[in-house]
């Protein structure tokens, strides 16, 4: 299966992996609307685009009524790459023809449910915003006791940052965790702590380490925390 990390789509977008609710609630949304997507069956010697619309079949099947090109029987138990657009945003995964049902007036494939669903995201850390790699703590957003993780901040912006980890701390990491993130920043002395989501873990160019994604929670653009965030980037700038 497809198990994309992080991809880039030209210097403005990166692919990311959602959080399993959030990539569970788009494609029900998705579904509800009969949203349109798009299917490449990796069949052996070619390969085809086919149109259609996502159904529902049961808890752990997805089908795609083709509306556009031919359907195989051959794609049975291939793997194939799915994207659809909802709300304007592009959605894609990649899943196995567990079927493919020509019974009806428009044929189905029926599809396994998606390991894992990503979605081009802009870009938005600052490149290069602390050059001195300032120390980061990782904490689990709410108190459990367990020990801090620490790292080096990479890139950092007011939605977010980037940083360099221990591949062995990263392990205990999943997609869509919400943690504590606590450092301080150019001239201001006083630690900041704000909460994020782990959006993506990727191999970090030293070895033995991992650079996480981390996407701070939507707050109030006039909250303390925010502000004294914007103020110490714009040190870098």
């Amino acid at each position: 299966m497809n198990t994309m990390g992080i991809i880039q789509r030209g210097t403005s977008s990166i692919l990311v992996t959602l959080p399993a609710h959030y990539a569970a609630r788009r494609i029900e949304q998705a579904i509800r609307k009969r949203a349109s997507a798009r299917v490449v069956p990796k069949s052996i010697g070619e390969s085809a685009t086919l149109t259609g619309t996502l159904q529902r079949v049961d808890g752990d099947t997805l089908a795609i009524a083709i509306a556009t090109g031919d359907v195989s029987a051959d794609w049975q138990s291939a793997y194939c790459d799915v994207s659809f657009d909802l709300g304007g945003e592009e959605y894609l995964f990649t899943s196995v023809v567990l079927e493919v049902d020509r019974a009806r007036a428009a044929a189905r494939l029926l599809l396994s449910h998606p390991e894992s669903v990503q979605t081009w995201q802009r870009r938005r850390f600052v490149r290069a915003a602390v050059a001195d790699s300032a120390p980061i703590r990782i904490e689990p957003a709410e108190p459990s006791g367990e020990l801090p993780i620490e790292g080096r901040i990479l890139n950092l912006s007011v939605d977010g940052a980037a940083c360099r980890v221990p591949s062995s701390a990263a392990d205990g990491l999943a997609i869509g965790d919400r943690v504590g993130l606590v450092f301080a920043i150019g001239s201001a002395a006083q630690e900041m702590r704000l909460n994020g989501t782990l959006i993506t873990k990727t191999a970090g160019g030293t070895p033995g380490t991992v650079i996480l994604g981390l996407q701070f929670e939507v707050a109030p653009t006039d909250c303390p925390q925010r502000k004294r965030l914007a103020a110490a980037l714009r040190e870098y700038q």
